[in-house]
């Protein structure tokens, strides 16, 4: 269902590459621990 997608892997995935992506692009150092992003302005 519709509903259920945004918890699919793929999705997840889809949605924590952009998140890093809109970082980087913002002067940000992310990294990726566990399930958290920890970003720090460079």
């Amino acid at each position: 269902m519709a509903g259920d997608s945004p918890d699919s892997d793929i999705c997840r995935a889809i949605i924590d590459l952009d998140r890093y992506l809109y970082l980087i692009e913002r002067g940000f150092r992310v990294e990726y621990q566990g399930e958290l992003f920890v970003a720090e302005r460079q």
